[in-house]
């Protein structure tokens, strides 16, 4: 899901845009469900990630592995700090926990200088 130059490798149905949180853990934060996130290889810069459930506004929080940050509503994606190591001219890996506060539909975005893409999951359930 996304675009050039970040990705998010979880869980969506391609055809009907439901996630299904199967197996995941119930927090203060709401259902965390695993992603790894990629991002070209030569892509410099932070990359922010935001998320919201589109009836409700209620934030989606993000839990970045090496950016210290904790759980926040805001996910960093510094090409600096890849959480996994990959090889030369291979996507940087991102693993990463996405909390849901409920079931519902959400909007999930990432920015970056020059640019951003934003996508709808259907249904989170």
């Amino acid at each position: 899901m996304g675009r050039k130059p970040a990705w998010a490798d979880f869980g969506t149905n391609p055809k009907t845009g439901i996630l299904r949180l199967r197996g995941a853990h119930r927090t203060r934060y709401g259902w965390r469900e695993k992603v790894l996130w990629l991002v070209a290889y030569r892509r410099k810069g932070v990359i922010r990630l935001r998320g919201h459930d589109v009836m409700t506004g209620t934030s989606m929080r993000f839990d970045v592995v090496n950016s210290g940050a904790g759980v926040t509503r805001v996910g960093l994606l510094n090409h600096g700090e890849p959480g996994a190591v990959t090889g030369p001219g291979e996507p940087k890996q991102f693993p990463s926990h996405i909390y849901f506060p409920a079931a519902g539909c959400y909007a999930l975005s990432a920015s970056w200088k020059g640019g951003s893409w934003k996508v709808v999951l259907g249904r989170v359930q």
